[in-house]
């Protein structure tokens, strides 16, 4: 048995809610008579290996139950696995493996592989760098056919001038159709060339149930203008060298056979000429499409960015949080001296965040001015509008001046709101929308998400108001975090109602885990 999908090198990256497909392949001499998938998980270590079924037989088998010879069974099984509702967290990795069995029984294992799961941020930066990878391919492509073409030329200008192509030419010639050759391959190839990676991308997308829409624009169009290549021109090329190279090499063969004038044979400079009139067309639609991808690929490096300060501050909401529990409760001047200077580290760190993210917002700001009209430009511009609505900046400067002066409990509300703004710009950015045309909430969402909204409001009230109290009454102590604990507990029930509300509906037809 073997698992021929994913491939013994791919190592995937996968999103919480993604789909891996597999391949397996099973044979045995007499019957195949179930085909299983096995895995286990890094954050259950101690567990034993979890069982889904992908193929099972009749029992008894058909042949055997009529009492005649079974000829050698030989299966290929595809399926989609997926992951969704499995509660895999990033970080986690899945070790598995194919198991198939016979009627005897005996069992067999394929070579195990491993998976692991990543952030929707980790997959939108891998996914954008596997599109830079495709414009440098097609840029050493286009330099392959540039220096092709040049060479085709003077070889032209050889045949124009001489009664035949000496043999040192052919020889050129050859090589020209032997780089060719390579051209094909890398434009018309869905295993190991470009199509190939965009379709790899493509399928990845889809996968992982990402919808970045401009970069799945950009991939289809660009597959879509590299069929007629491989339909038309490439062939063309190859054709009309291959008659070249013939002709050439006859003509050697035959030394009187020239035209007047001194001239190659029409029969060599007409295929190279033609050849050449194609690869010149090869060499425009390769310009075209690096220019509509070098567009994109100056807005690529917003979300890579943005995705970088999502994790910054993380950190220093994390670091907040540690801190807040040991000097929530604390008036600024009875803090002790590692206390006050880890409060200013943290307020510096978030400081250094609100920094780098007015560079992030000055620099898209300058890209969307220099491209009116761009395609490119518009998720650049989204993200830009939501930073402005969200007050994304002024949030990250206003809870570096709570830290600052241990207002924590407050702080630590601004994060929240900064880290769920950050995530909704590096969806815009990335080209995500949260819902589409088909998918809006009912009037009772709507209504229980204002209420979510209003609850939310008055946590934050209450919480604003205890600091004041806290401020005002020089208590701390017991009743300050008494006080502290019981809106902590306020949030995290509305942060479960919340995972709650936005959980997805429950697949019927997914496969259960059982165990073996």
């Amino acid at each position: 048995v073997a698992l021929t999908e994913p491939a013994a090198n791919a190592d995937p990256v996968v999103t919480p809610a993604g789909v891996v497909p597999l391949e397996v392949v099973a044979g045995d001499d007499l019957a195949v008579r179930k085909i299983d998938l096995e895995f286990t998980r890094s954050d259950r270590a101690g567990d034993a290996p979890a069982r889904l079924s992908l193929v099972s037989g009749p029992s008894p088998p058909k042949s055997a139950a009529l009492g005649s010879p079974a000829p050698a069974d030989r299966q290929s099984v595809r399926h989609a696995w997926r992951l969704e509702g499995m509660g895999l967290a990033p970080g986690t990795q899945v070790t598995f493996w194919a198991v198939a069995s016979d009627y005897k029984p005996q069992t067999a294992k394929s070579e195990p592989r491993k998976l692991t799961i990543g952030t929707t941020e980790e997959m939108v930066q891998r996914l954008a760098s596997r599109q830079t990878a495709v414009l440098a391919e097609l840029s050493r492509v286009l330099q392959l056919q540039r220096r092709g073409r040049e060479r085709l030329a003077a070889l032209e200008k050889r045949a124009a001038e001489a009664p035949r192509l000496a043999q040192l030419d052919v020889d050129q010639l050859r090589g020209v159709e032997l780089s060719q050759r390579q051209i094909e391959q890398a434009l018309s190839s869905r295993g190991e060339g470009i199509p190939g990676l965009i379709l790899g991308l493509l399928a990845d997308l889809a996968n992982n149930k990402l919808d970045p829409p401009l970069v799945r624009r950009q991939m289809e169009s660009l597959l879509a203008g590299l069929e007629p290549l491989a339909a038309d021109e490439l062939p063309a090329v190859a054709r009309e060298l291959t008659a070249a190279i013939k002709a050439a090499q006859a003509l050697l063969d035959r030394p009187d056979a020239t035209e007047a004038g001194g001239r190659a044979s029409s029969s060599v400079r007409g295929p190279m000429a033609a050849a050449g009139t194609h690869q010149d067309a090869v060499v425009a639609a390769l310009e075209q499409m690096i220019g509509e991808l070098s567009q994109w690929d100056r807005f690529r490096r917003f979300p890579q960015e943005l995705g970088q300060l999502v994790r910054e501050q993380e950190e220093t909401a994390r670091r907040t949080r540690d801190l807040a529990r040991r000097t929530l409760t604390k008036h600024l001047k009875d803090l002790s001296p590692q206390e006050a200077a880890e409060l200013a580290e943290a307020a510096r760190q978030q400081a250094a965040v609100a920094d780098r993210f007015d560079a992030v917002q000055q620099a898209m700001d300058r890209a969307v001015r220099a491209s009116p009209g761009d395609p490119a430009a518009a998720d650049t511009a989204d993200g830009l509008r939501l930073a402005r609505e969200l007050n994304v900046g002024s949030r990250m400067r206003s809870a570096g001046e709570q830290i600052r002066t241990n207002q924590l409990g407050q702080a630590t509300q601004e994060q929240k709101q900064i880290e769920e703004g950050l995530r909704e710009m590096l969806d815009s950015l990335s080209g995500r929308r949260p819902t589409d045309a088909g998918s809006q909430p009912s009037p009772q969402d709507r209504q229980t998400l204002e209420d979510v909204k209003r609850m939310q409001e008055e946590i934050n009230r209450r919480t604003q108001e205890l600091e004041k109290w806290r401020s005002a009454s020089g208590k701390s102590g017991d009743e300050a975090r008494r006080r502290y604990e019981a809106l902590g507990d306020q949030q995290s029930k509305l942060g479960d109602l919340l995972k709650r509300m936005t959980a997805p509906a429950p697949e019927s037809s997914r496969p259960t885990e059982t165990k073996p």
